[in-house]
């Protein structure tokens, strides 16, 4: 059997080919640079190509399969598909007719011919689903931008559509390097995002990537903070940027009870906050795991270089 290898940007090289399964139902593991490497068996395009009523039960896999089939082969997406802030394909969406739910017997009852779903998917429904028969695409956790593209690769070639998953992969890098070539040179401003549960994103992030094209400093990464982790109040009014930024996804009911960063009373200290550069970035795109991510990047540079922009 044929393989592909794929190289990422950090070097890490992963094998898109072919898939096993066992008898009855099945649960396939996509291939992710922390594991869940292909194995050999049958092509996967001869087993997934022609599946008519697929079933995304994860917004970035609704997101990718929108863009990547027709339509008519997928039977239902999650309902934060219609969540603007949250999903960038909402006009989409509303060709779709059901909206599914994680859950076994609803999931078991729509009789879709193709699963999609999220790696946090608990074992005890997996295994309900797989004793019903479900043919079972499981995505593994996607960290970064190199992830998307491995997840965009695998699963146009699977659902027999690698043209229109390569256009979506050159489509996202486009608009990173239009996104550097607009910035190159420009002054870099210190910018923080503070998320609604008081975390931040540092080194290693896409965002933090994003800040770099667009020509900017994160100073969480600065301040040697990895990944996306706690923010104390303290340390982040020490960081003093010029620039505080928020997502416009509000994520779950505790997230929305808590006040918005420029009504909260211990940031209105903050030099960002009295003077009033405080901005929203498109929860869509910032919280993304599909190709619309990069956007952020130009999201990123409309604040810190509007000019870059100007009509």
């Amino acid at each position: 059997m044929e393989r592909r290898t794929l190289g990422t940007v950090l070097g890490v090289l992963v094998i898109v080919g072919l898939t096993c399964w066992s008898a009855g139902g099945a649960v396939v593991h996509p291939p992710g640079r922390r594991g869940n490497p292909w194995t050999v068996g049958t092509p996967s395009v001869a087993r997934y190509g022609k599946a008519r009523r697929i079933v995304s039960l994860n917004v970035g896999t609704d997101e990718i399969l929108l863009s990547l089939v027709s339509p008519d082969r997928i039977l239902a997406v999650t309902r934060l598909a219609d969540d603007p802030t949250i999903s960038s394909v909402t006009a989409l969406a509303k060709a779709i007719p059901i909206r599914a739910v994680l859950d076994a017997e609803h999931v078991l009852a729509l009789e879709p011919d193709l699963l999609i779903v999220p790696p946090y998917v608990r074992r005890e429904v997996l295994a309900q689903l797989e004793e019903g028969g479900m043919e079972i695409l499981r995505m593994p956790d996607c960290y970064d931008v190199d992830d998307i593209r491995v997840h965009l690769r695998f699963l146009g070639e699977a659902l027999g559509e690698p043209e229109k998953a390569e256009a979506l992969v050159a489509e996202m890098d486009g608009t990173l390097a239009e996104v550097r070539r607009r910035t190159a040179g420009l002054p870099r401003p210190r910018i923080l995002y503070v998320g609604t549960n008081g975390d931040t994103m540092g080194r290693g992030t896409n965002f933090d990537l994003f800040v770099e094209a667009a020509g900017g400093i994160n100073v969480a990464s600065e301040a040697g903070i990895l990944k996306r982790g706690q923010l104390p109040l303290e340390k982040g009014l020490a960081m003093d940027p010029d620039i505080l930024l928020i997502s416009s996804y509000r994520g779950g009911k505790k997230s929305r009870e808590r006040p918005e960063l420029t009504e909260d009373p211990a940031w209105r200290t903050a030099r960002a906050v009295r003077e009033g550069r405080v901005h929203v970035l498109n929860g869509a795109h910032i919280l993304s795991t599909s190709h619309h991510v990069t956007r952020t990047a130009e999201d990123l540079a409309r604040i810190l270089h509007p000019e870059c922009y100007a009509p």
